[in-house]
């Protein structure tokens, strides 16, 4: 089970502010690219290890992203990652941040487990600004 956060991209800058803080440390580290471009690439790559050493992932993430995207979803369905509330959902999803205009908040499984059921919870049934998410699953047997 993976918890996800990738920070959006700032329009304003301040010292407190997660971009902004995840930039200043890799800096400090030497690394000079985007802060988004790094998470990727760190996400992908233990992914892929966990992948090969035959673990099943369960992925639960606000990823700042249109989850519905194609150009999202990509590296998800190369590694037979399933969208579980999109895919048993569909296209028409609702905003899953307070102020926002699309979902952005996603589970992703793997192909060897079978979603028996999953959606979001309405705003304000938690103390945060998003729809809580949620799934059930059961091990497909081989």
């Amino acid at each position: 089970m993976v918890s996800v956060y990738v920070p959006i991209i700032m329009k304003t800058h301040g010292h407190k502010k997660v971009s902004c803080q995840q930039q200043r440390a890799l800096l400090h580290m030497g690394v000079k690219s985007h802060y988004i471009k790094v998470f990727f690439e760190d996400f992908w790559k233990q992914i892929d290890v966990w992948l090969e050493q035959g673990d099943q992932l369960i992925i639960a993430g606000d990823w700042n992203n249109d989850i519905r995207k194609k150009k999202f979803l990509e590296n998800f369905t190369k590694r037979n990652l399933i969208p579980a509330i999109h895919h048993v959902h569909g296209n028409e999803l609702p905003p899953t941040y307070n102020e926002g205009s699309k979902p952005i908040d996603e589970i992703f499984v793997s192909s060897t487990l079978k979603i028996n059921a999953c959606g979001y919870l309405p705003h304000g049934s938690s103390l945060g600004d998003h729809r809580p998410i949620w799934v059930i699953l059961t091990e497909i047997p081989f």
